[in-house]
């Protein structure tokens, strides 16, 4: 079986607000956004807020994927998997969220099968 490959980048970002007198935003939002590059073309992202190192947030409404795994290939369901699983082992991340209007836990015993038919590529 031939290994597939995610690439992933990781890249800086500040949302920052208006600066006073003081030199004090009025909010300062520093985080960084990982980009999983998947081999079917598609993309998941995730952002990590620089005071929470622990923690990941996915931009993907996961709810309606789950809800919807008839209509979501499997493949898509392993990926996120396997990114999960990636970013607990090898980047030491141990909480993740998604996104959808508001900050929603994911269940990790839903992507707890670490998938050995991936590997993984840092791009910058």
């Amino acid at each position: 079986m031939q290994t597939k490959k995610i690439r992933w980048t990781k890249k800086y970002h500040e949302d920052l607000g208006t600066k006073d007198k003081d030199g004090f935003y009025d909010y300062a939002y520093r985080y960084f956004i990982y980009e999983f590059f998947l081999p079917n073309n598609d993309v998941v992202k995730f952002r990590q807020y620089t005071d929470t190192l622990d923690e990941c947030s996915m931009f993907v409404a996961l709810d309606e994927l789950i809800q919807k795994s008839d209509s979501v290939s499997k493949d898509k369901i392993n990926f996120i998997s396997t990114i999960i699983n990636f970013m607990q082992t090898d980047l030491g991340i141990n909480k993740f969220s998604f996104l959808n209007g508001t900050y929603k836990p994911i269940d990790l015993n839903k992507f707890s099968n670490r998938q050995i038919d991936f590997s993984f590529e840092q791009v910058t």
